[in-house]
Protein backbone atom coordinates (compact mmCIF):
# COMPACT_ATOMS: atom_id res chain seq x y z
CA UNK A 1 0.00 0.00 0.00
CA UNK A 2 1.66 3.66 -0.83
CA UNK A 3 1.99 5.95 1.62
CA UNK A 4 2.50 10.12 1.51
CA UNK A 5 5.19 11.89 2.79
CA UNK A 6 4.73 15.57 2.94
CA UNK A 7 7.46 18.15 3.28
CA UNK A 8 7.92 22.16 3.47
CA UNK A 9 7.83 24.96 6.06
CA UNK A 10 4.44 26.52 7.80
CA UNK A 11 2.43 26.65 4.49
CA UNK A 12 2.52 22.72 4.97
CA UNK A 13 2.03 22.07 8.19
CA UNK A 14 0.27 24.49 10.12
CA UNK A 15 -2.36 25.30 12.99
CA UNK A 16 -5.50 24.08 10.70
CA UNK A 17 -5.46 21.70 8.14
CA UNK A 18 -3.20 22.88 5.03
CA UNK A 19 -2.95 21.61 1.49
CA UNK A 20 -1.05 18.36 2.43
CA UNK A 21 -3.65 17.01 4.95
CA UNK A 22 -6.41 17.97 2.67
CA UNK A 23 -4.52 15.18 -0.05
CA UNK A 24 -4.03 12.95 2.39
CA UNK A 25 -7.64 12.67 3.20
CA UNK A 26 -8.52 12.86 -0.18
CA UNK A 27 -6.27 9.69 -1.13
CA UNK A 28 -7.17 8.06 2.53
CA UNK A 29 -3.37 6.43 2.36
CA UNK A 30 -0.66 6.23 5.42
CA UNK A 31 0.30 9.83 5.77
CA UNK A 32 3.41 11.86 7.50
CA UNK A 33 3.80 15.57 7.42
CA UNK A 34 7.27 16.01 8.30
CA UNK A 35 7.09 20.03 7.41
CA UNK A 36 8.01 22.54 10.49
CA UNK A 37 6.76 26.09 10.68
CA UNK A 38 9.31 27.97 9.93
CA UNK A 39 11.96 25.27 8.39
CA UNK A 40 14.23 26.41 5.71
CA UNK A 41 15.00 24.15 2.71
CA UNK A 42 18.41 22.81 4.30
CA UNK A 43 15.88 21.20 7.35
CA UNK A 44 13.54 20.31 4.59
CA UNK A 45 16.25 18.34 2.91
CA UNK A 46 17.15 16.70 6.27
CA UNK A 47 13.90 15.79 6.84
CA UNK A 48 13.23 13.64 3.76
CA UNK A 49 16.70 12.19 4.89
CA UNK A 50 15.47 11.30 8.08
CA UNK A 51 12.00 10.16 7.28
CA UNK A 52 13.88 7.80 4.48
CA UNK A 53 15.67 6.22 7.32
CA UNK A 54 12.75 5.84 9.73
CA UNK A 55 10.14 4.52 7.36
CA UNK A 56 12.19 3.06 4.39
CA UNK A 57 10.99 4.34 1.11
CA UNK A 58 9.46 1.59 -0.92
CA UNK A 59 7.95 1.71 -4.36
CA UNK A 60 4.12 2.99 -4.24
CA UNK A 61 5.54 5.97 -1.50
CA UNK A 62 4.63 9.63 -2.58
CA UNK A 63 7.09 12.47 -1.78
CA UNK A 64 5.27 16.12 -2.04
CA UNK A 65 7.68 19.36 -1.44
CA UNK A 66 6.68 22.76 -1.32
CA UNK A 67 10.55 24.53 -0.66
CA UNK A 68 10.62 27.08 1.72
CA UNK A 69 12.36 30.38 1.44
CA UNK A 70 16.64 30.68 0.84
CA UNK A 71 17.15 32.69 3.90
CA UNK A 72 16.25 30.40 6.67
CA UNK A 73 18.85 29.06 9.20
CA UNK A 74 18.08 25.41 10.06
CA UNK A 75 19.08 24.24 13.40
CA UNK A 76 18.68 21.25 15.60
CA UNK A 77 19.01 21.90 19.18
CA UNK A 78 17.36 19.69 22.56
CA UNK A 79 16.59 16.64 19.90
CA UNK A 80 14.45 19.06 17.77
CA UNK A 81 14.22 21.31 15.02
CA UNK A 82 14.28 25.24 15.39
CA UNK A 83 12.01 27.14 13.05
CA UNK A 84 13.10 30.60 13.44
CA UNK A 85 12.01 31.62 9.48
CA UNK A 86 14.51 34.32 7.78
CA UNK A 87 17.10 35.87 9.28
CA UNK A 88 16.50 38.45 7.84
CA UNK A 89 13.11 39.12 9.09
CA UNK A 90 12.86 42.83 10.38
CA UNK A 91 13.20 43.20 14.14
CA UNK A 92 13.74 39.31 14.30
CA UNK A 93 14.52 38.50 18.07
CA UNK A 94 16.53 35.43 16.79
CA UNK A 95 19.02 36.85 14.71
CA UNK A 96 20.13 40.40 15.34
CA UNK A 97 22.27 42.79 13.18
CA UNK A 98 25.63 41.46 14.94
CA UNK A 99 24.57 37.65 13.76
CA UNK A 100 23.99 38.96 10.06
CA UNK A 101 27.65 40.83 10.09
CA UNK A 102 28.64 37.65 11.27
CA UNK A 103 27.27 35.58 9.36
CA UNK A 104 25.12 35.68 7.38
CA UNK A 105 26.09 35.88 3.45
CA UNK A 106 23.70 35.63 -0.01
CA UNK A 107 26.64 33.40 -1.47
CA UNK A 108 25.78 30.95 1.54
CA UNK A 109 22.67 30.78 1.07
CA UNK A 110 22.68 30.06 -2.23
CA UNK A 111 25.28 27.18 -1.94
CA UNK A 112 23.37 25.91 0.74
CA UNK A 113 20.22 25.92 -0.42
CA UNK A 114 20.95 24.76 -3.56
CA UNK A 115 22.52 22.37 -2.59
CA UNK A 116 20.11 20.88 -0.62
CA UNK A 117 17.51 20.95 -3.47
CA UNK A 118 19.61 19.24 -6.15
CA UNK A 119 20.78 16.35 -3.56
CA UNK A 120 17.11 15.97 -2.73
CA UNK A 121 16.29 15.42 -6.03
CA UNK A 122 19.39 13.43 -6.99
CA UNK A 123 18.64 10.60 -4.30
CA UNK A 124 14.85 11.02 -3.79
CA UNK A 125 13.61 11.36 -7.43
CA UNK A 126 12.08 8.11 -8.17
CA UNK A 127 9.67 9.36 -5.36
CA UNK A 128 9.09 12.79 -5.74
CA UNK A 129 5.58 13.16 -7.39
CA UNK A 130 5.21 16.69 -7.19
CA UNK A 131 7.05 19.92 -5.84
CA UNK A 132 6.74 23.43 -5.93
CA UNK A 133 8.60 26.65 -4.26
CA UNK A 134 6.67 28.69 -2.22
CA UNK A 135 9.38 31.50 -2.51
CA UNK A 136 11.65 32.12 -5.96
CA UNK A 137 14.89 30.73 -5.62
CA UNK A 138 17.95 33.00 -5.56
CA UNK A 139 16.05 35.35 -3.42
CA UNK A 140 15.76 36.61 0.33
CA UNK A 141 12.77 36.65 2.25
CA UNK A 142 12.87 39.88 4.48
CA UNK A 143 15.66 42.56 4.75
CA UNK A 144 16.89 43.00 0.99
CA UNK A 145 21.01 42.42 1.59
CA UNK A 146 21.99 40.79 -1.89
CA UNK A 147 23.87 43.83 -3.36
CA UNK A 148 26.89 41.68 -3.24
CA UNK A 149 25.93 38.19 -5.60
CA UNK A 150 28.57 36.04 -7.18
CA UNK A 151 27.67 35.64 -10.55
CA UNK A 152 30.37 32.52 -10.89
CA UNK A 153 28.23 30.83 -7.82
CA UNK A 154 24.71 31.26 -8.86
CA UNK A 155 25.81 29.86 -12.53
CA UNK A 156 27.37 26.56 -10.76
CA UNK A 157 24.43 25.86 -8.82
CA UNK A 158 21.69 27.11 -11.14
CA UNK A 159 21.47 24.75 -14.21
CA UNK A 160 21.14 21.65 -11.93
CA UNK A 161 18.43 22.62 -10.05
CA UNK A 162 14.98 21.21 -11.59
CA UNK A 163 12.74 23.62 -12.77
CA UNK A 164 10.02 24.32 -10.20
CA UNK A 165 6.78 26.27 -10.04
CA UNK A 166 6.73 29.25 -7.94
CA UNK A 167 3.65 29.10 -6.02
CA UNK A 168 3.65 32.28 -3.74
CA UNK A 169 1.77 31.25 -0.12
CA UNK A 170 1.36 34.39 1.68
CA UNK A 171 -1.99 36.23 1.61
CA UNK A 172 -3.13 39.68 2.19
CA UNK A 173 -6.49 39.03 3.40
CA UNK A 174 -7.58 37.72 6.22
CA UNK A 175 -7.81 34.33 7.30
CA UNK A 176 -11.22 33.17 7.77
CA UNK A 177 -12.40 36.82 7.01
CA UNK A 178 -11.19 38.19 10.73
CA UNK A 179 -7.93 36.18 11.61
CA UNK A 180 -4.74 38.59 10.93
CA UNK A 181 -2.40 36.37 9.51
CA UNK A 182 -0.62 35.70 6.40
CA UNK A 183 -1.38 31.99 5.73
CA UNK A 184 -3.66 30.65 3.78
CA UNK A 185 -7.08 29.27 5.64
CA UNK A 186 -8.72 26.50 5.11
CA UNK A 187 -10.01 27.67 1.77
CA UNK A 188 -6.81 28.53 -0.07
CA UNK A 189 -5.44 25.87 1.04
CA UNK A 190 -8.09 23.69 -0.90
CA UNK A 191 -7.37 26.01 -3.91
CA UNK A 192 -4.06 25.23 -3.17
CA UNK A 193 -4.55 21.34 -3.20
CA UNK A 194 -6.86 21.52 -6.31
CA UNK A 195 -4.06 23.20 -8.38
CA UNK A 196 -1.19 20.81 -7.03
CA UNK A 197 -4.09 18.04 -8.36
CA UNK A 198 -4.44 19.73 -11.95
CA UNK A 199 -0.63 19.54 -12.14
CA UNK A 200 -0.78 15.72 -11.84
CA UNK A 201 -3.72 15.29 -13.95
CA UNK A 202 -5.49 14.18 -10.81
CA UNK A 203 -9.41 15.88 -9.22
CA UNK A 204 -10.30 16.12 -5.93
CA UNK A 205 -13.68 13.67 -4.68
CA UNK A 206 -16.77 16.12 -4.13
CA UNK A 207 -16.46 14.17 -0.64
CA UNK A 208 -13.52 16.14 -0.19
CA UNK A 209 -13.71 19.14 -1.41
CA UNK A 210 -17.49 19.63 0.41
CA UNK A 211 -15.51 18.50 4.00
CA UNK A 212 -12.86 20.95 3.51
CA UNK A 213 -15.92 23.83 2.57
CA UNK A 214 -17.61 22.81 5.76
CA UNK A 215 -14.52 23.59 7.76
CA UNK A 216 -13.73 26.65 6.96
CA UNK A 217 -17.47 28.10 7.58
CA UNK A 218 -17.58 26.17 10.92
CA UNK A 219 -14.01 27.67 12.08
CA UNK A 220 -15.12 30.98 10.38
CA UNK A 221 -18.58 30.71 12.47
CA UNK A 222 -16.78 29.41 15.69
CA UNK A 223 -14.36 32.30 16.20
CA UNK A 224 -15.02 36.18 16.99
CA UNK A 225 -13.01 39.29 16.67
CA UNK A 226 -11.50 39.27 20.03
CA UNK A 227 -10.01 35.96 19.96
CA UNK A 228 -6.45 35.90 19.72
CA UNK A 229 -4.25 33.44 17.60
CA UNK A 230 -3.86 30.91 20.12
CA UNK A 231 -7.56 30.48 21.19
CA UNK A 232 -8.73 30.20 17.83
CA UNK A 233 -6.21 27.88 17.40
CA UNK A 234 -7.47 26.18 20.48
CA UNK A 235 -11.09 26.35 19.10
CA UNK A 236 -10.19 24.83 15.31
CA UNK A 237 -8.24 21.82 17.30
CA UNK A 238 -11.63 20.95 19.49
CA UNK A 239 -13.91 21.57 16.69
CA UNK A 240 -11.66 18.93 14.32
CA UNK A 241 -11.81 16.50 17.67
CA UNK A 242 -15.65 16.90 18.16
CA UNK A 243 -16.60 16.91 14.18
CA UNK A 244 -14.14 16.15 11.89
CA UNK A 245 -12.60 13.09 13.89
CA UNK A 246 -10.85 11.79 10.55
CA UNK A 247 -9.43 14.76 9.72
CA UNK A 248 -7.83 15.29 13.23
CA UNK A 249 -6.27 11.65 13.26
CA UNK A 250 -4.73 11.60 9.93
CA UNK A 251 -2.88 14.82 10.76
CA UNK A 252 0.52 13.08 11.83
CA UNK A 253 3.75 15.52 12.49
CA UNK A 254 7.08 12.72 13.12
CA UNK A 255 9.15 14.56 15.19
CA UNK A 256 12.95 14.08 15.12
CA UNK A 257 13.56 12.10 18.26
CA UNK A 258 10.29 9.82 17.71
CA UNK A 259 10.90 6.31 17.11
Amino acid sequence: MSRLFTFGCSFTQYGWPTWADIIAYDKDVEYYNYAIAGLGNVGIAHRILEADLKHKFQDGDEIFILWSSWSREDRVKDAAWIGRGSVLTYNSHHYDKSFLKKYWDFDNDVVKNSTAIITTNRLFKNFITWQASAFEFFTTEGLNLTKHRNGNIINLYKNELPNLTVIPCETKKNSFKIVRDSHPDVLGHLNLATRIYKDLDLTIKDKTKNTFIRLQHDIENSIKETDNFQQVLDKITVLMKLNYKKLFSIRNYPSLNED
